[in-house]
């Protein structure tokens, strides 16, 4: 059973690694976690995070002065559809710590475990392999996960993929996002969601 299989359905959270994968289209992983985030954005599968994974996908940005890649962060953060980010809550932080004197595992790994086993997730996304020790919700590491392009029908909306298409992506056989080509006026963009965007 593939990775999409497993994870449909299924409320998941997402540890900082799978975002930034997605959101940079990271050469190794970005074919792995685009079908999920399509799913995610399908309302095929229910996400969520927590407010830490947005202190730790902006601090390189910050850190260049890319305020370009820290909006496209934010937006899939804070305004995407089937993503929910948490706050943490002193719920979240007691939890966490209980987990860390359990595993030994390090505090931001907590802290994201804790949001998904308080809010219900069955499954945490993620590529660290010591969290693979976790008992309190089944843990996914994507370098455990074999790559198979039919584990997902990378189409979101014929017409909206032809939409977005003519706008963002190169033309020819397996087009693909072209961000040179995609527009720097984001008003053309209107009506699509972070995660179309950024596929």
């Amino acid at each position: 059973m593939g990775l999409i299989e497993e994870l449909r359905d299924q409320k998941i959270c997402l540890d900082t690694s799978p975002i930034i994968y997605f959101i940079e289209k990271h050469s190794k992983y970005w074919n792995l976690v685009r079908p999920v985030f399509i799913e995610i954005n399908s309302g095929n599968i229910e996400a969520i995070t927590s407010t830490l994974t947005l202190l730790e996908v902006l601090v390189l940005p910050f850190r260049t002065g890319n305020e370009d890649l820290a909006e496209k962060y934010r937006e899939i953060l804070l305004s995407s559809k089937g993503l929910t980010t948490f706050e943490i809550l002193h719920e979240i932080y007691e939890l966490a710590a209980q987990l860390r004197a359990k595993y030994s595992i390090k505090t931001p790994d907590a802290i994201q475990i804790a949001v998904g086993v308080r809010y219900g997730a069955s499954k945490f996304l993620t590529n660290d392999p010591g969290l693979k020790k976790i008992s309190e919700i089944k843990v996914y590491v994507l370098d455990d996960i074999p790559f198979s392009r039919t584990t997902c029908d990378l189409s979101f909306s014929s017409q909206r993929s032809d939409r977005l298409s003519s706008i963002c992506l190169s033309e020819g056989a397996g087009a693909s996002y072209d961000s040179q080509q995609c527009p720097q006026d984001r008003k053309e963009l209107v009506g699509f969601t972070p995660i179309e965007v950024a596929l």
